[in-house]
């Protein structure tokens, strides 16, 4: 393996440690060692870590999101059916990075791992399938109730799901935090049933912004992302777990990853800590969306959506 770096948290400057960052030279995959241990990694999320503030509630804006979600979806699923959701759907098509995707199965099973607040299982609820999330960190048990979602308090190998028993299954920027993928993986490939859909989606080393700035490159986010992996170790990688690929998606998030990634740099010249208000910026949002929309398109994005289809075993 090839040393990268030390890396320190830019995000936290709570966190004063610093970490190595390696690249195996056979398959690409970028990885923290020594890793930290799991009660360490608990430790690691600060209270105001966007997956966890996320999980206390459904904001308004999250609201409004999750009805374009809906509609998004929906355009997807049932362009074949008439010029208004094929026109929607062409529409939607230049911005379609912003969104998730999946595979619909109509009153299929459908399971969101690491879902956070949930609100993509409630957007699958209302598409017509039946939502499941799993999700290990704190969230509002209440919530869940008042829409009627079924969501386990536990890590996935926890919650100890019948085989073959979910039709999609997605990750959205889970993968890179688990310290054993590969564990992930076989449970992922015995959960699901044959023929099922498998999407996941990733921060992925081939990104532009990371080739520019390295170490301060965001979406490298040290030390709670474990592992980073490329476009092709990511399709060999998945290929070993018994899964076929069927297509690769630039997702990245617009502009964000671009904004951060400027800020982490100059402010470390300056000694300076992160300014997240900064990044949030609305204008400078705006301004990089174009830039960001061009790198997916070229598949040079900050971050991927692979969907895979498990493989069905020959009698």
């Amino acid at each position: 393996m090839e040393f990268l770096f030390s890396n320190c948290d830019r995000g936290y400057s709570e966190i004063k440690r610093s970490f190595n960052l390696f690249k195996c030279k056979n398959c690409g995959l970028i990885f923290i060692d020594p890793q930290p241990s799991s009660d360490e990694l608990f430790d690691l999320y600060p209270n105001d870590y966007y997956s966890v503030t996320e999980a206390i509630g459904i904001t308004h804006l999250r609201k409004a999101f999750t009805l374009i979600q809906i509609f998004y979806q929906l355009c997807r699923i049932r362009s074949d059916e008439s010029i208004f959701f094929r026109l929607m759907n062409y529409l939607f098509y230049p911005i379609n990075s912003i969104f998730r995707g999946t595979n619909f199965v109509e009153n299929g099973n459908f399971l969101d791992v690491g879902c956070g607040m949930g609100y993509f299982a409630l957007i699958m609820k209302y598409l017509g399938m039946n939502p499941y999330g799993v999700e290990p960190s704190k969230f509002d048990e209440e919530l869940f109730k008042q829409y009627n979602l079924i969501i386990t308090r536990s890590t996935l190998h926890e919650a100890k799901y019948k085989n073959n028993f979910f039709d999609t299954i997605t990750l959205n920027h889970v993968l890179e935090h688990v310290n054993d993928p590969s564990g992930m993986m076989l449970e992922l490939n015995r959960i699901l049933k044959p023929g099922g859909y498998l999407i996941i989606a990733t921060p992925i080393s081939d990104s532009l912004t990371f080739k520019i700035f390295g170490k301060y490159w965001s979406q490298i986010d040290t030390p709670r992302h474990l592992f980073i992996f490329s476009t092709e170790t990511l399709k060999k990688y998945s290929e070993e777990f018994g899964f076929e690929v069927i297509k690769i998606r630039h997702n990245a998030i617009p502009s964000i990853p671009i904004i951060t990634s400027i800020i982490y740099f100059f402010e470390s010249k300056r000694n300076k800590t992160y300014n997240r208000n900064l990044a949030q910026n609305p204008f400078l949002i705006l301004l990089l969306l174009p830039i960001s929309l061009i790198m997916n398109l070229f598949k040079l994005g900050d971050s991927a959506e692979i969907m895979l289809k498990k493989k069905v075993q020959n009698k």
